[in-house]
């Protein structure tokens, strides 16, 4: 491999060298694949034949299992004042309505366990 600078290289061949981003590209085109790969069996974890409900509020519709409703309700609330206190401090708010899915199907932490 040739360690000159690349000025050394531009005043040896009178062309810029170029840096090597495709070695980058490629690690993140294959961490890409492997998330993405790591997701699919998360999605197969949702019953087909399970009883959504969705409750729609100004900014946000949140589709939730039946059994969910209670939290569905405290999360419209929550998202509903979170919205007001958070679009105050910007120029322009989310446009259309922001979907929310509440599930309780899927065993993987987040790191957080608090409410």
């Amino acid at each position: 491999m040739d360690r000159r600078s690349n000025a050394e290289v531009t005043l040896a061949t009178g062309r810029q060298a170029r840096s090597r981003p495709a070695s980058r590209r490629a690690l993140l085109s294959a961490a890409a694949a492997i998330l993405l790969a790591a997701a699919a069996p998360a999605a197969a974890q949702v019953p087909p034949d399970e009883a959504w409900r969705t409750v729609e509020t100004a900014h946000f519709r949140i589709t939730f299992p039946e059994h969910l409703g209670e939290l569905a309700a405290r999360t419209a609330d929550v998202a509903e004042r979170a919205h007001a206190a958070l679009s105050a401090g910007f120029r322009a708010g989310p446009r259309g309505t922001i979907e929310v899915v509440l599930t309780d199907h899927i065993d993987v932490s987040n790191g957080s366990a608090r409410y």
